[in-house]
């Protein structure tokens, strides 16, 4: 119920958003503070409510998105992408009255 208000307002509660930072070393050696990665630590609610609000978002934006759209997109690969390009290019090149011509520097 409260997850649900939250996204009606489209506000989170102050008390969801507090979070512990904490230092984690980056390499073994440390040499300065350029070496530590901050961590912050949320509550479990919050953890809880981020993703309700992610499958929210990816409900609303996900028939927004262009098909052919490969990056950051769950189960899209480099792979897909390619396959695509290459279909596209066997389909027209297929057709008559399309030329080859070499792609330099590939």
């Amino acid at each position: 119920m409260i997850f649900n208000r939250s996204l009606e307002l489209c506000e989170v509660p102050a008390c969801f958003k507090r979070s512990t930072i904490i230092p984690i070393p980056k390499k073994p050696k440390i040499t300065g503070l350029n070496d530590y990665r901050p961590v912050a630590l949320m509550s479990v609610v919050m953890k809880s409510f981020e993703r309700l609000v992610l499958a929210y978002l990816k409900n609303i934006t996900g028939p927004l998105l262009d098909p052919l759209q490969f990056a950051y997109r769950a189960n899209r690969s480099v792979d897909d992408a390619v396959n695509t390009g290459l279909h596209f290019i066997l389909q027209h090149l297929d057709k008559s009255g399309t030329c080859e011509a070499p792609v330099r520097g590939l």
